[in-house]
């Protein structure tokens, strides 16, 4: 009788079961909670697998490769994973806002990274010196008063960054924009109970970082010249994938694998296959559109030992006032195979009547969706939004809705905006000159949900011999082999802001960051025997600089040139400056990336001159009334935002509202003139 009563007993909790496997999410969510009964049968494991392979895997939605395996999670785990990712994808299909932690900073954010759903990289910058910060997300989000794990100074503004994560060892590379550019490689490691960044190795007269991928990083420029080459970063070897400087711009993008590496310029995706040695060029396929910016996403396993992980496949996102491009790269040397294959595409617009202009997309960080910045033409007047989208798995699949959202209170994007979307945890982060940063919750899920969910823990600090770090208070500085720690201070560090991260369109930053790198390349003497009248740079003074670069009504599409230039060949070098001639009224003359640009100032166009032609050359055909050069047209989508800067300030200054105030009222040194009323003249 005992033996029957217990069947009976388990036969309706098998059913109850059963039942719950045939609903959905959101009704099992709601059923649950009517009946402790009920809810004790829904805490089973098999159920929430059930869910995973139904609502899931079924529908190719992402489940992170670097969480741990769902055979190795508890039940509780296992159901707490599943309802997020289900949740996510939920509240974006239904359009719902997400939760936001602000949580300003008093220097202007420059770069900013999720790790592995669980970490984020902030680094802020003045025009000086530069603070790297590593926040645990789940306490952002769980509190205001967050403290960040680790910090450390840095020598120069960072610019740009990247991450490579293998097993528990976390490489970041930084871009510095100092007087001479720099790339300093960092990781991050345990000591006892403390998080310290360690500088491995740091690279000079290295810019356009473009990937880090284990040993090695892509830059697409070395010594000022436009050349992608691939950098040992260990011993500094550099290896260079072209002899001379490309007319068609530097690398937007690169990636790298063990047997070749592609290199997206503005209009062909160039392929160099490696031979045992050496890299060489191999094929290139032209692209049909305008590249602003691109990325390449290839999800590949951990490293863990015993296990050699598998190729997976790769993307490219592509980014530019035409629209965002999504295609698969198949590339295989050893069989003659490239090729591009379009995943997807948008190209809407924002407006009635206003062209839409696109910049800053990238593929989610686990390979399922798309997300990108947007917003019109005339962006001071219309906000700037965020937009994701799921990427469509197969051929013959609907096109996906696009979840697009904007609130009042994110960060002003204008201002050189940046981001990052954690597509697997639903978390976005937003940043830009005013030190205004704000983490953005779409899924809303519980944060210490995942806390054990994670399969990657920091390594330790590597050892002295058998002598760990020694322990001080607020400071740790010490030689870990050939690992150089910085200065680490938990709660104490000093922030010195200068005024929002500057562009070209800000005469005070030519006059002081540029200034001193122009003098020390500056053309010293011009031949003789030149009919056409110029004017070499003066190394006396600043004065000089104004007049060549020539403040006036022109100067904004004069800055938005140069900064676009340096964007795609690398930094501007002003050689001459002409006066009127028979042929031409006005003309200023640019090293940029190992190229001589020619500007005309009157109807301000850019002319890139082809490789091989020295400047004696280009002066002579001057004198002869040609200019031997290709007119550039230059879309830098990518860096467009601070083309508004000051107009939307004006604007928001004659509304109320000066953001330089308050960012000094936080604490940043700012210039006085950025704290006036008026236009910042």
């Amino acid at each position: 009788m005992p033996k029957t009563c217990s069947t009976l007993v388990r036969l309706p909790d098998e059913l109850i079961l059963y039942f719950l496997m045939t609903l959905d999410v959101t009704s099992l969510l709601c059923i649950r909670q009517t009946c402790k009964y009920v809810h004790s049968i829904s805490l089973a494991k098999q159920l929430w697998i059930n869910l995973y392979l139904r609502d899931i895997e079924a529908q190719h939605l992402s489940f992170a490769p670097y969480w741990k395996d769902i055979s190795t999670l508890t039940a509780t785990q296992t159901e707490k994973l599943v309802s997020h990712i289900l949740q996510l994808d939920l509240r974006l299909s239904q359009h719902r806002p997400p939760i936001r932690r602000p949580f300003y900073q008093r220097r202007s954010i420059t770069w900013v990274r999720t790790i592995h759903s669980q970490w984020l990289l902030v680094a802020s910058s003045d025009d000086i010196t530069s603070v790297i910060t590593l926040w645990l997300i789940d306490s952002l989000l769980a509190s205001k008063s967050s403290a960040p794990l680790a910090e450390a100074s840095l020598p120069a503004p960072v610019v740009t960054g990247a991450v490579d994560v293998c097993g528990s060892c976390v490489t970041l590379a930084l871009e510095l924009r100092g007087r001479i550019p720099q790339i300093d490689i960092l990781s991050i490691v345990k000591h006892r109970r403390l998080t310290l960044f360690c500088r491995l190795q740091t690279l000079e007269d290295l810019a356009h970082l473009r990937f880090l991928h284990g040993d090695h990083i892509g830059v697409s420029v070395v010594n000022n010249t436009n050349i992608p080459c691939i950098v040992k970063w260990k011993n500094k070897a550099i290896e260079r994938l072209r002899t001379l400087p490309d007319l068609r711009g530097g690398a937007v993008a690169m990636h790298m694998t063990d047997n070749w590496i592609a290199v997206l310029r503005r209009s062909v995706l160039e392929v160099y296959a490696h031979d045992g040695q050496h890299y060489k060029y191999w094929k290139a396929l032209e692209v049909s559109h305008g590249v602003g910016s691109a990325s390449f996403l290839q999800i590949r396993d951990e490293c863990r030992d015993g296990f050699v992980p598998q190729p997976a496949p790769l993307k490219l996102c592509i980014t530019s006032s035409e629209g965002v491009f999504v295609y698969g790269v198949l590339c295989d040397p050893s069989n003659d195979v490239l090729s591009l294959n379009s995943i997807w595409n948008f190209s809407g617009t924002i407006t009635d009547n206003h062209d839409p202009l696109f910049t800053k997309g990238t593929l989610g960080n686990i390979g399922g969706g798309v997300s990108w910045l947007h917003g019109s033409g005339n962006s001071r007047h219309f906000p700037i939004k965020f937009a994701t989208v799921r990427l469509p798995v197969g051929d013959g699949e609907s096109q996906p809705s696009i979840f697009e959202w904007y609130d009042v209170s994110m960060p002003a994007l204008y201002a050189l905006g940046v981001y990052d979307y954690d597509e697997a945890r639903g978390v976005l982060v937003l940043g830009n000159a005013f030190g205004e940063l704000s983490l953005y919750d779409f899924s809303c899920s519980n944060p210490g949900i995942f806390s054990k969910c994670f399969a990657m823990k920091l390594a330790p600090a590597p050892y002295i011999g058998q002598t760990i770090l020694p322990k001080v208070r607020e400071t740790i500085l010490g030689n870990l082999v050939n690992h150089y720690v910085l200065t680490y201070l938990q709660h104490h560090i000093l922030s010195y802001t200068g005024p929002p991260f500057p562009t070209w369109e800000d005469p005070s930053y030519v006059k002081t960051d540029i200034a001193q790198f122009w003098r020390e390349h500056r053309l010293v003497a011009a031949p003789p025997g030149w009919s056409t009248d110029f004017e070499i740079p003066n190394k006396d003074g600043l004065t000089w600089i104004s007049m060549f670069l020539g403040w006036g009504s022109c100067a904004p599409d004069y800055f938005r040139g140069l900064e676009q230039a340096a964007h795609f060949y690398g930094r501007p070098i002003p050689l001459l400056r002409t006066w009127s001639t028979p042929y031409h009224r006005e003309l200023a003359i640019f090293d940029v990336g190992g190229l001589l640009f020619v500007i005309n100032r009157d109807e301000m166009t850019f002319y890139a001159v082809r490789s091989g032609i020295t400047l004696q050359q280009l002066i002579v055909s001057i004198d002869q009334g040609s200019i031997p050069a290709t007119e550039v047209s230059l879309d830098a989508s990518e860096d467009m935002w601070g083309f508004w800067f000051y107009e939307t300030m004006v604007r928001e200054r004659k509304e109320g509202r000066n953001r330089c105030l308050e960012l000094y009222r936080r604490g940043g040194r700012v210039n006085k003139r950025f704290l006036k009323s008026e236009f910042p003249g």
